[in-house]
């Protein structure tokens, strides 16, 4: 389970992160839902301009430096609200200085990089109007900082099992279970997706939240983030099939016409 934030535990709740939660706060309140990772680097503005310092401490490198200009961590309007997720990268094996910088220089400076499992995971606390914009400009700044990096994803479970909605929603699993037989709601809950037959079915997230939304029992800012985030990870996986198998991908277009 995520940290949670300090003095902020009646903030709604979205889904994304490490187990698919997506905090979302006012200015100045959120904690990291990844905690503090060994060996990870977090990119913010210092005191002194132009220059890099590494300071070593509980296993993680802090780089601080003081921009020629505002970075997205000093543009904040009063609109904006402060929304964490992570984006996992391809196409990067190792942290190098120059790395840190391109990033740093592109707009990165809201971020948290660390190498997990092989991959670069880039964890933002960014403030933007909404959970939308806010991973819609960090890929963006991504692409600009050219690093011979490419978006894989966000961070975030579509696919989840009984017990995963339960946590989400706060509920227990003999509630959801109920749910989903028609003992307690309205019933016509949303039928499982995949796996069904090996007796673990997964359903969709986007399904049960919008049945979750109509019956009162999830909020439509967080249906929206569910929504928002698999459409990003679904135009992302599409541009990565694109570049892999380009023939595949247009035989398919040319057979099954839309």
């Amino acid at each position: 389970m995520p940290r949670s934030l300090v003095g902020a535990s009646s903030f709604p709740r979205g889904m994304l992160g490490v187990d698919c939660t997506v905090l979302l706060a006012s200015v100045g309140d959120v904690k990291s839902a990844f905690g503090q990772h060994q060996e990870c680097q977090r990119i913010t503005p210092g005191k002194s301009f132009a220059k890099l310092i590494n300071a070593r401490m509980a296993k993680q490198t802090t780089i601080t430096r003081q921009p020629p200009q505002a970075t997205n961590f000093m543009k904040k309007k009063p609109c904006d609200h402060e929304y964490e997720f992570a984006l996992i990268l391809s196409g990067v094996s190792d942290l190098t200085d120059e790395i840190e910088n391109a990033l740093y220089e592109a707009g990165c400076d809201d971020a948290t990089v660390a190498m997990r499992s092989g991959r670069m995971v880039i964890t933002f606390a960014r403030f933007a109007p909404s959970m939308k914009d806010a991973i819609l400009t960090a890929i963006r700044d991504i692409r600009r900082a050219n690093i011979g990096a490419e978006v894989v994803r966000v961070d975030h479970c579509h696919l989840v099992t009984q017990a995963d909605i339960a946590r989400r929603i706060g509920r227990s699993r003999q509630l959801v279970h109920q749910y989903r037989t028609g003992a307690r709601g309205p019933g016509s809950f949303p039928p499982p997706v995949c796996e069904i037959a090996d007796g673990s079915p997964l359903w969709a997230w986007c399904d049960v939240a919008h049945w979750l939304c109509e019956n009162g029992i999830l909020k439509k800012d967080e249906l929206r983030h569910a929504e928002d985030i698999d459409a990003i990870n679904a135009w992302l996986e599409l541009q990565s099939l694109e570049r892999r198998n380009p023939k595949l991908m247009a035989e398919i277009r040319r057979k099954v016409p839309t």
